[in-house]
């Protein structure tokens, strides 16, 4: 009756059409064991989504707090793609206390954890974020279209302990990470940094500068520049 119900919401909204693609190529891949999308789990929860006017689409293993402070103006998918390392009891983890702006097709992989603090403001627009990736923001962070986040990744705009030395020079602790920007696995993203359009940061790296050349290959701990006119695929 529960499931039922859920169908009845999306058939009086433009948003069962998503759904009902989304079914369908959870039930092309449940003859995978591996698959681990509970379909019926997966409506109702999206249907709640839905009630509440955000489009979107979540893993049941997924938890949300400040809900509607997120905002949409495309669709967030949360944990629904299926990669090998991760499993379905990884949490992903949404708490929003500032504002969450969602633009084009937006997906988070399962175990990804963003703690958008009061008064910051968090836009992904357009981009992937792959698992067990935190963003912890109490400033801004950008992730521009056609962006890339690989696994096990942290963005962090505050030092939240504060450290003074000889020479200390303040900047805008924003993060901005441009269009068709590739980060590797395990990367960390501090506060201020600045990287642009079709840049490629490597794995393992720690970003502590701003980047304005594009095309770049980024590595290293601190990270410099060590190719240039890179292109990605």
């Amino acid at each position: 009756m529960a499931f039922i119900a859920a169908i009845s919401v999306f058939k009086s909204t433009n948003i069962f059409a998503d759904i009902k693609n989304f079914l369908g190529e959870c039930y092309r891949n449940s003859v995978s064991s591996t698959f681990d999308v509970n379909l019926i789990s997966f409506a109702l929860k999206s249907a709640y989504y839905h009630c509440k006017s955000r489009y979107i689409f979540a893993h049941p293993n997924t938890c949300i707090q400040g809900l509607t402070n997120i905002k949409t103006t495309g669709k967030l998918f949360i944990g629904n793609r299926y990669v090998g390392f991760l499993n379905k009891h990884d949490l992903s983890f949404l708490n929003i206390s500032g504002q969450l702006q969602i633009n084009g097709k937006v997906e988070l992989g399962k175990g990804c954890r963003l703690d958008i603090c009061q008064n910051a403001i968090c836009i992904l627009d357009n981009c992937t974020i792959n698992g067990k990736t935190n963003l912890i923001i109490a400033h801004g962070l950008t992730i521009g279209k056609e962006s890339t986040i690989s696994w096990g990744c942290e963005f962090l705009d505050k030092d939240w302990h504060e450290i003074n030395y000889e020479g200390k020079k303040e900047k805008s602790p924003e993060i901005v990470i441009g269009d068709r920007v590739w980060i590797g696995s395990n990367c960390k993203i501090l506060k201020g940094v600045h990287i642009a359009n079709n840049s490629v940061v490597a794995a393992n790296s720690v970003v502590t500068k701003s980047f304005a050349e594009e095309k770049v290959l980024i590595a290293g701990n601190p990270a410099k520049i060590i190719k240039r006119n890179v292109e990605w695929k």
